[in-house]
């Protein structure tokens, strides 16, 4: 019985730091709701993303360490780019719907969405040379 608590209490622990880490260091923390007003009103049919800097979203989970890894590169590169692009995480266990309806199928999936066309993914975790990669070449973004 001791080790189903201390289990449950390390669990929230980390589900309680994941999501301050990811709000404390600019990658902003989506739901379904905020996802359609931010990203996608994916009711409408027609991919039409409504803001004004392109972005990159990663679904991820608490329990996934490539996730972690991911949104650690993303925090390492994030002063680079706050100024020019948006950075997103959902947790898709919080928000089945939207992962059911996007295919998410495994995570970390990353979606980089520039101002105009459609967004690209990407399955797994990456270097911090590929996402600036996918940055400069899918987001056309540079660095000055």
């Amino acid at each position: 019985m001791r080790r189903v608590i201390l289990a449950g209490l390390v669990l929230c622990k980390i589900i309680f730091t994941t999501a301050l880490y990811a709000q404390e260091n600019g990658i902003q923390s989506l739901t379904t709701d905020s996802f359609k007003k931010e990203i996608f009103n994916y009711e409408d049919p027609v991919w039409n993303y409504p803001g004004n800097k392109p972005a990159i979203l990663v679904f991820t989970t608490s329990w996934c360490g490539p996730c972690q890894e991911m949104i650690s590169t993303l925090k390492d590169i994030l002063p680079v780019y706050s100024d020019s692009v948006l950075f997103y995480s959902i947790d898709t266990d919080e928000n089945a719907e939207l992962t059911s309806f996007l295919q998410v199928k495994n995570v970390p999936t990353t979606l980089f969405i520039p101002v105009n066309g459609p967004p690209r993914n990407a399955v797994g975790a990456f270097s911090k040379d590929i996402i600036v990669r996918a940055i400069e070449e899918v987001l056309l973004v540079k660095t000055e």
